[in-house]
C-alpha cells in the first residue's frame, strides 16, 4: 500500500508557488507610501490604454499553474466544477489584493486588467487539472510515487526543493550554480580577481553543489541506485534552463557564456563523484549535503567578479523579466539554507532500520 504521504506534494509545490506570485507581484519591496489613491480606485477605473501581449500572456501563464495546483489539492472527484470554482474565486481574491496592495508601491501600477487575465488563467489551469486529476491522483500514479520516492513527507518536500533548484538557474546574472550570494545583503567586499584563482574557485562552486545534489536526490528516491540517473536528468534540466535563460534574457548567441572552464571542469569532477554516491549511507550522505552546501555558499562569497560576466551584464535588459529576476533572485539566495535544514531534519529523524530496505531495494534494482 503506498504510503499516506503520497498526496502531500500538491500541497508543498502549491505553498511554494503561492509565495513566488506574492513575491513577484510586490517586488522590489521598496518606497513603500500612500499615493493618494484608494486600494480598491483600479477596479472601477476604465481598462488601461496601452498594454503589451507580453502582460497579457504573463499574467495568464503565471496564474495557470495556481488553478492548476488548486483544483489538485481540494480534488472533489464528483464534483470537479466545484474545484474549479474554488480554484477561480481564489485566483480572483488573491490578484485582487495583490493589486491593491500594489497602489502603494510607486514602482508598481494596478491594473483591473491585470485581475481579469489573472482569473482567466487561473480558470484555464483549474479547467486542465480537473481533467489531469484523475491520472495525477490515481491509485496507480500513487504506486509509482511509493516505488520511485522514499516514504515519508520529507521525501515530497524535497521534490519541492529540487523544483526551486531548477528555478535558481532561471537567473543568468548568477554563476552556474552560484546559490547563496549574501555580498550585497551584508554590504561585504570583493576578493581581486585572477584567472587562475576564480576558475579554480568556480570548478569548487559547481563540484560542490553538484555533489550535494545528488546527495540530496539520493536522499529522496527509495531505490538510491537510481540517484546518478535521477542527478544526471536534473543536471541537463539545469543546463537547459541556463542556455535558455541566458538566450532570452542575455542575447541568443550568447545562450552558453557561462559555461567557462572552471564550470566546465566542475561538472566533470561532479559527475565523477557521484558515481559513488549510491553506496553511502543515508545517513552520511545528509553529513555530506550539509557539508557541501556549506562550503559552496562559502566559496561563493569568496570568489571574485568575473569581469567576462560584468561585461555582459549591461546587455541584460530585464524590462518585463524584472519581477521574475527579483523572484529567482531570492529563491537562489535562500535555497541552500533550506536545502541544509532539510538534510540536517532528514538526518536527526534517520532511524537505524532505515538503510535496510534501500539495500533490498538496491538488490532489486540490480
Amino acid at each position: 500500500m503506498p504510503d499516506s504521504s503520497r498526496l502531500f506534494l500538491p500541497r508543498y509545490v502549491l505553498t511554494a508557488y503561492l509565495l513566488l506570485i506574492v513575491y513577484a507581484s510586490l517586488y522590489p519591496f521598496s518606497g513603500w507610501r500612500d499615493q493618494g489613491v484608494a486600494p480598491d480606485a483600479f477596479l472601477f477605473a476604465p481598462m488601461p490604454r496601452y498594454f503589451t501581449i507580453f502582460d497579457i500572456a504573463t499574467n495568464l501563464v503565471g496564474y495557470f499553474p495556481l488553478g492548476f495546483l488548486v483544483v489538485l489539492v481540494l480534488h472533489i472527484p464528483h464534483r470537479p466544477w466545484r474545484a474549479i470554482a474554488l480554484a477561480t474565486l481564489s485566483a480572483v481574491l488573491l490578484s485582487t489584493m495583490l493589486e491593491a496592495v500594489q497602489t502603494y508601491l510607486p514602482s508598481r501600477v494596478a491594473s483591473n486588467l491585470d485581475v481579469i487575465c489573472n482569473t482567466a488563467g487561473a480558470f484555464l489551469g483549474a479547467l486542465v487539472g480537473a481533467r489531469l486529476a484523475p491520472v495525477l491522483l490515481s491509485e496507480r500514479m500513487r504506486g509509482l510515487r511509493a516505488e520511485w520516492l522514499a516514504p515519508g513527507r520529507h521525501a515530497d518536500l524535497g521534490m519541492v526543493l529540487l523544483g526551486l533548484w531548477l528555478l535558481t538557474q532561471l537567473n543568468p546574472a548568477l554563476l552556474l550554480f552560484g546559490n547563496g550570494d549574501l555580498r550585497a545583503d551584508l554590504g561585504l567586499g570583493l576578493a581581486p580577481f585572477s584567472a587562475e584563482g576564480f576558475r579554480a574557485m568556480e570548478t569548487a562552486i559547481v563540484a560542490l553543489n553538484l555533489i550535494a545534489l545528488g546527495a540530496l536526490t539520493a536522499l529522496i528516491v527509495r531505490a538510491r541506485i537510481y540517484a546518478w540517473a535521477v542527478v544526471s536528468f536534473m543536471v541537463f534540466l539545469t543546463l537547459l534552463a541556463k542556455a535558455l535563460a541566458s538566450a532570452l534574457l542575455f542575447k541568443p548567441e550568447n545562450y552558453l557564456v557561462w559555461l567557462t572552464p572552471g564550470a566546465q571542469d566542475g561538472l566533470t569532477i561532479g559527475m565523477l563523484v557521484l558515481l559513488i554516491l549510491p553506496w553511502l549511507p543515508r545517513g552520511l550522505l545528509a553529513v555530506l549535503a550539509v557539508l557541501l552546501i556549506g562550503g559552496a555558499v562559502l566559496m561563493v562569497n569568496l570568489v571574485p567578479e568575473n569581469p567576462y560576466h560584468t561585461a555582459n551584464l549591461p546587455q541584460w535588459q530585464q524590462g518585463q523579466f524584472l519581477n521574475f529576476n527579483g523572484a529567482t533572485g531570492t529563491v537562489a539566495l535562500l535555497w541552500p539554507f533550506g536545502a541544509m535544514i532539510w538534510a540536517a531534519s532528514v538526518r536527526r529523524l534517520r532511524k537505524p532500520a532505515d538503510d535496510a530496505p534501500q539495500t533490498q531495494d538496491m538488490d532489486k534494482a540490480s
